[in-house]
């Protein structure tokens, strides 16, 4: 069965349409909804589906539970035009009995937790030291209920200082979408000491919540200790 993702207390478009014109469009009591943690059973309170309304459409805005979790949108509606063809009810989710009032039951999923971005060897206060061949390893994490592939991405900038070295996309592909954990691994490739930042950001869930942009600091050190003798001055003893 298909869900939606949505936040907490977010408005959802509800749109009955038909080509011709809608019958008895005029009446609130003919569209309403409720909202119920069961797909099975919605006890027999309704809210009628307040908007925009022509011969033709009828639009209203409905507000998603403030509570996450699992929650089922029952929508009701004598919804026919004026030759008498009432809303096809062949892709219900839910299973429920076609009748005049045709009734359509739509799974959400409410979610206000973002994806969690940690790394491996990183801080962003301090400076993390490390050479030439070293791995930053980068885990991505959402609790509820996975990334969202559509343009969901993990973007990665390198810093020499204050100037922009490198960056890209690490891309949450389709074959990953849904999945709670990704994992992905750079590896420092440079003879040069210097000072380096992993800048972190631009990832999102199905419902919208987006990680919290996050900077790493690095310096990247390539020479090794030296051993040296001061006093007594070599040929002085």
């Amino acid at each position: 069965n298909t869900a939606y993702h949505a936040q907490p207390s977010k408005s959802v478009t509800v749109t009955f349409t038909d080509n011709y014109a809608l019958s008895s469009y005029s009446s609130t009591s003919y569209y309403r909804y409720k909202w119920c943690t069961s797909s099975s059973s919605c006890g027999t309170s309704w809210t009628a589906i307040t908007g925009t309304r022509t011969s033709t459409q009828v639009s209203g805005s409905i507000t998603t539970p403030s509570t996450t979790g699992v929650h089922y949108l029952w929508i009701e509606g004598d919804v026919k035009d004026n030759a008498g063809n009432y809303m096809s009810n062949s892709t219900n989710i839910g299973g429920i009995t076609s009748t005049s009032y045709s009734t359509r039951i739509f799974k959400f999923n409410i979610d206000n937790t973002a994806p969690v971005v940690s790394v491996s060897s990183g801080n962003t206060s301090t400076y993390t030291y490390l050479k030439n061949g070293s791995s930053i390893t980068i885990t991505i994490t959402d609790s509820s209920y996975g990334f969202n592939a559509s343009g969901g991405y993990l973007s990665v900038e390198l810093w020499d200082g204050e100037d922009p070295v490198a960056s890209g996309d690490l891309t949450v592909s389709s074959s990953n979408s849904g999945i709670t954990t990704k994992t992905y691994t750079m590896t420092i490739s440079t003879t040069v000491t210097h000072e380096l930042k992993v800048r972190i950001s631009a990832l999102t869930d199905y419902a919208g919540n987006a990680a919290t942009t996050a900077i790493y600091l690095y310096y990247i050190d390539n020479t090794p200790p030296t051993l040296t003798l001061g006093t007594p001055t070599n040929g002085t003893v």
